[in-house]
C-alpha cells in the first residue's frame, strides 16, 4: 500500500496527531507542514514542520516504509543543510520507520536518538498496537485500520467502526475530512476489485464523501456521484485563479504536500484544464490519475 503522502497528510493535521505518531512531542503553537528542496542538496524532504509564528523547533520528519541503510546519515544531513540555510531555526529529527526491523540502528547516530532530544527515533505498528489498546476509539489511530489490519475480511467487519470513529470524533471540519480523506483511499487500495460505491456501502455510509458538507464548500460538488463539478461564480477575469486555488488545496487534501513541478503545471492551466483535472479528483488513487487521465 502507498503510505509515504499519506502518513505526512495525517502528521500534518495537528498537533495530536504528531504527537501521537512522533511517540510524544508535543508541538508549541500552530504549526505548518510543508515540503522542502535542499539547494546545496538538489534534494526534496516531504516533511518539514515549521512553526508558524516562528518559536520552537523546526521538525524534519522521514518515514521509512523500506530498508534504507543510509537512512541516519541523510536526515542528519537534511538536518544540517536546512539548519545551514535558516540558522535562526533550532532543527530536530524524526525517523518513523513502518516496523522496528527496517531501523539499520547506525551508530552513533542511534545512540543520539536514544536520547530523544535532536533524533527521535519511532516505529509505527509499535505506536499503533499500543494506541489501540489504550485508545481504541481514537480518531486518528482508526485512520490507520486499513494499513494497519491484515485480513480483509477482519477490515471489512470493523471498518465502519472506524470510520464512525473518525467521523463522529472531537475534531475540527478540515482535520476530520482529511483523516476520512485518507481512510477511503486506503480502503480503496485495500478492495481493488470492488467500485468506490461498494466500499462506502461497506463502511455502511449513506452520504458518500462528495457529497459531505466540506467538500461541496470547497469545490461545489454537484449531484452526480464521484463528478466535481469545480464551477467557480465570480466574475470571469477571476475565474482561472479561483479554480486554480481550489484545484491546488484540493490535490493536497488527497496526496500531501505538492512539488514544485506539480504548482508549476497548475500555474500554467487554463481554465478549461483546471476545470478537467478537478473533476478527476474524486477517482483518482494519484496525481498521475488527476493529470493523465488514467482509469
Amino acid at each position: 500500500m502507498h503510505t509515504d503522502k499519506q502518513v505526512y497528510q495525517i502528521l500534518a493535521t495537528g498537533a495530536e496527531a504528531f504527537r501521537l505518531l512522533t511517540g510524544g512531542i508535543e508541538l508549541a503553537g500552530e504549526y505548518c507542514c510543508r515540503s522542502v528542496t535542499l539547494k546545496a542538496l538538489e534534494r526534496r524532504i516531504d516533511g518539514v514542520f515549521e512553526p508558524v509564528a516562528g518559536e520552537g523547533p523546526v521538525y524534519v520528519v522521514e518515514f521509512q516504509a523500506q530498508r534504507d541503510p543510509a537512512i541516519y546519515y541523510r536526515i542528519v544531513t537534511e538536518m544540517a543543510r536546512y539548519g545551514e540555510e535558516h540558522p535562526s531555526c533550532e532543527v530536530r529529527g524524526v525517523l518513523i520507520f513502518t516496523q522496528q526491523g527496517l531501523d539499520p540502528a547506525t551508530p552513533p547516530w542511534r545512540e543520539v536518538a536514544d536520547r530523544g532530544v535532536a533524533l527521535r527515533v519511532v516505529y509505527l505498528e509499535e505506536v499503533l498496537r499500543e494506541g489501540f489498546e489504550r485508545m481504541p476509539d481514537h480518531p486518528v489511530l482508526n485512520t490507520f485500520l486499513p494499513w494497519w489490519l491484515d485480513d480483509n475480511e477482519a477490515l471489512a467487519r470493523q471498518a465502519p467502526g472506524a470510520y464512525a470513529a473518525i467521523a463522529d470524533g472531537p475534531l475540527d471540519l478540515v482535520t476530520r475530512e482529511r483523516l476520512l480523506e485518507v481512510f477511503v483511499s486506503w480502503m480503496l487500495e485495500r478492495f481493488r476489485r470492488n467500485s468506490y460505491e461498494e466500499v462506502m456501502t461497506m463502511l455502511n455510509v449513506l452520504t458518500p464523501l462528495e457529497e459531505t458538507v466540506a467538500y461541496k464548500q470547497l469545490v461545489g460538488i454537484g449531484q452526480r456521484k464521484g463528478r466535481v463539478e469545480g464551477r467557480v461564480e465570480g466574475r470571469v477575469e477571476g475565474r482561472v485563479e479561483e479554480a486554480r486555488a481550489i484545484l491546488s488545496r484540493l490535490l493536497v487534501r488527497r496526496f500531501g504536500p505538492l512539488s514544485e513541478p506539480v504548482e508549476a503545471r497548475l500555474r500554467e492551466a487554463s481554465l478549461d484544464r483546471l476545470e478537467t483535472w478537478t473533476d478527476r479528483v474524486l477517482d483518482a488513487r494519484g496525481l498521475e490519475d488527476v493529470f493523465d487521465g488514467r482509469p
